[in-house]
């Protein structure tokens, strides 16, 4: 039976990945000579910073995602044990505010919460090592699968995501309060920082599961 947190993360990043659609295209409409021949007032009227009714509904969703994920969360581990978790929900959580109620950023927002793709291998990896499911092959190729897309969807996009928000500062049609400025960045800084973090940990995980098998086929040749 399909665990339903995995089809809810399955079904958020689906629509996202629609949502991310949208509005790249709004984006790209921006950068064509189309949108320079409009008056400047009316540029201003086409959320040029992608916000759109679909990117709304999807950020929505994903708060609604977090806060029941938190809940859980808080409700088996009253105690806090795994701080990073809900300091990583928390601050998801802030920064989808910001860009809901100023109406800005959306395009942003969504491009970080891509990262959510590699979630349902990390999920799928708890249930079948915590239940006990699943072939010794299933888990490996599922480890392979989370090792290789966390990064991709979570580390490598870092940079080209800070060179979008560097070329927005430069732009005449550019308005944003400083909240909105210092949410967009320091709250995606510390994202990066915990995704970072993560990952060291699954490599060094992934290192001792190897180096522990290759002690044991020493043993047995």
């Amino acid at each position: 039976m399909l665990d339903l947190n995995v089809a809810l993360q399955v079904g958020l990043v689906s629509s996202l990945c629609l949502a991310f659609s949208d509005i790249a295209a709004t984006r790209l409409f921006r950068n064509s000579s189309l949108y320079a021949s409009l008056p400047y007032s009316l540029q201003g009227t086409l959320k040029i910073r992608g916000y759109s009714r679909l990117a709304e509904v999807n950020l929505i969703a994903a708060l609604g995602y977090l806060f029941a994920d938190l809940y859980l969360m808080n409700r088996e581990d009253p105690k806090w044990n795994d701080v990073l978790i809900r300091v990583h929900h928390i601050v998801v959580i802030w920064v989808i505010t910001v860009a809901l109620a100023y109406e800005s950023c959306c395009y942003f927002v969504i491009y970080c919460l891509m990262a959510e793709i590699s979630t349902p291998f990390l999920t799928s990896r708890i249930i079948m090592k915590h239940l006990n499911l699943g072939s010794e092959l299933s888990r490996f190729v599922n480890g392979i699968m989370l090792i290789t897309i966390f990064p991709l969807c979570r580390i490598v996009p870092i940079p080209y995501y800070f060179w979008q928000v560097s070329a927005e500062f430069g732009r005449a049609d550019f308005r944003l309060s400083y909240f909105v400025i210092f949410s967009w960045i320091f709250g995606p800084v510390i994202l990066d920082l915990i995704n970072i973090w993560w990952y060291s940990l699954m490599i060094k995980a992934t290192i001792t599961v190897f180096s522990q098998k290759q002690k044991l086929n020493n043993q047995y040749t």
